[in-house]
């Protein structure tokens, strides 16, 4: 399947975390979007030899999905800097699944992309495999290195503020500190949602969103 539209990339490079790729692309009625994905790679050499598989994690917390309005998954994926009309490009490649549907579609397009000057032929840093079992999920910042530029999910009681931003009736509370909501996000996706058969919040979750529990019945 080719891509429609005017696509777009951008390659950066640094001496500390190496490459990392922001691509932007639509396939019919699929938009894709990376965000600072790291490329496992030590330098151009490298980058252009063969297909270079980005890492499970990075592409799960830093790539989003639209397939007709609905969420897709983003998986397999690969890039390569090539040539196309004479100029650097960049071939990508994946499969997206429908998250409700579960159909599959391969999708790849060429992108003419600018190399960073500054990039080596090859011994520059490799971005490492994020290890899912090495993750602490307790902490804060775990989710937000994780997703990098991408937008964060919003709570519930986010979602619920911004549906009365112009509600001028009544007076809305300050937003939580960033690190609080994104503990409560954390804990949110680690832990059980609702407990059976109440249908109540369970404690530990309350007790990680700030104001929750002192608003909710003992």
């Amino acid at each position: 399947m080719d891509a429609e539209q005017l696509p777009y990339t951008l390659l950066r490079w640094s001496r500390v975390a190496g490459f990392e790729l922001d691509l932007t692309a639509k396939f019919d009625t699929v938009m894709v979007r990376l965000v600072s994905v790291p490329v496992p790679v030590d330098g151009i050499d490298a980058f252009s030899a063969e297909p270079v598989g980005l890492h499970r994690l990075d592409v799960l917390f830093k790539a989003h999905v639209d397939w007709d309005g609905a969420p897709g998954q983003l998986d397999d994926v690969t890039v390569q800097l090539v040539e196309k009309d004479g100029r650097p490009a960049l071939h990508f490649a994946g499969a997206i699944e429908d998250a409700e549907s579960g159909d599959r579609i391969h999708v790849k397009i060429t992108i003419p992309t600018d190399i960073p000057p500054s990039a080596p032929a090859s011994g520059g840093p490799v971005p490492s495999s994020p290890e899912e079992d090495e993750l602490d999920w307790d902490d804060e910042n775990t989710l937000e290195s994780l997703f990098g530029d991408m937008d964060v999910p919003l709570t519930t009681s986010e979602r619920r503020r911004d549906d009365h931003d112009d509600d001028d009736s009544e007076e809305e509370p300050d937003a939580p500190p960033p690190g609080k909501g994104l503990a409560a996000l954390l804990r949110a996706f680690t832990g059980p949602l609702v407990d059976e058969p109440t249908d109540d919040i369970p404690r530990t979750v309350l007790d990680s969103i700030p104001g929750a529990a002192s608003a909710t019945p003992q």
